[in-house]
């Protein structure tokens, strides 16, 4: 994966965040679940980064 790829996952992740319905639980779990994985992608970009320093 390259870095443009990897910051086009993150945004098409952060695009599918809703809240529209801050007391819907599924929605909220759903929420956590993407922003779980766009950390996960940021994580993986840093520390790419740092090994190819």
């Amino acid at each position: 994966m390259n870095f443009s790829n990897e910051l086009n996952h993150i945004t098409e992740l952060y695009n599918t965040l809703d809240f529209s319905n801050e007391d819907d639980l599924l929605l909220s779990l759903e929420n956590k679940n993407t922003c779980e994985n766009i950390l996960t992608t940021v994580q993986f970009i840093l520390n790419k980064e740092r090994t190819m320093i």
